[in-house]
């Protein structure tokens, strides 16, 4: 079943994920562990229309729009995905994870 809402309901969802991309990239920083910083200040996150939000509050338009009503968060940097989940020789320091779960508890509540 397809519902069609008005481009105003439309704008409103897009205005309230941008908000919601801003909390978890801000709560994921201040979760990431700290090194030389790079990590920290890679975190971005994509809206549904394809308007990348980088750090620095650079925001430009991408290619290719994300799946309406979605939002992607995370980082370019390789390492990443080491420090979140950690290896055979380090523990994991989950610093994206518990962002995205704290914002979504919020939500539910």
């Amino acid at each position: 079943m397809k519902i069609d809402v008005g481009s105003g309901t439309r704008k409103k969802v897009n205005e309230e994920l941008v908000k919601l991309g801003f909390r978890i990239v801000r709560n994921a920083k201040r979760r990431t562990p700290v090194d030389t910083g790079r990590l920290r200040s890679s975190i971005h996150f994509v809206d549904n229309t394809g308007v990348l939000y980088s750090p620095g509050g650079d925001v430009q338009p991408l290619k290719k729009p994300s799946i309406k009503g979605v939002i992607r968060i995370g980082t370019n940097v390789k390492y990443a995905e080491y420090v979140e989940f950690g290896t055979r020789n380090q523990s994991a320091q989950p610093f994206l994870r518990p962002a995205i779960d704290e914002e979504i508890s919020k939500l539910q509540r």
